[in-house]
């Protein structure tokens, strides 16, 4: 997680999905006075809205999948092995 820098991507996301909501916000306005301006603006507030989720979804279900295999793993031991002393009491 160190190499990719995990800190820095999870700490860019609240700047980012504020800005989606100020592309919402200004498209919503915009499109009562020139609707042209309004597509272009809807247009790249989509594309942060999908970067955004490309962001945010792949962290989670990484963190999901890794506390469901840890919480597997310690609770079956594998095949062969016998409980430890401490797991027995």
């Amino acid at each position: 997680m160190d190499t990719w820098d995990f800190d820095l991507v999870m700490e860019c996301l609240s700047p980012m999905l504020q800005a989606a909501l100020l592309g919402y916000a200004l498209s919503n306005y915009l499109y009562f006075i020139d609707s042209v301006v309004a597509s272009v603006v809807i247009g790249f507030t989509t594309s942060g809205l999908f970067f955004y989720a490309i962001s945010l979804f792949p962290p989670l279900l990484f963190l999901l999948t890794v506390h469901s295999i840890k919480r597997i793993r310690s609770s079956n031991p594998p095949i062969g092995t016998s409980p430890s002393r401490a797991d027995r009491s």
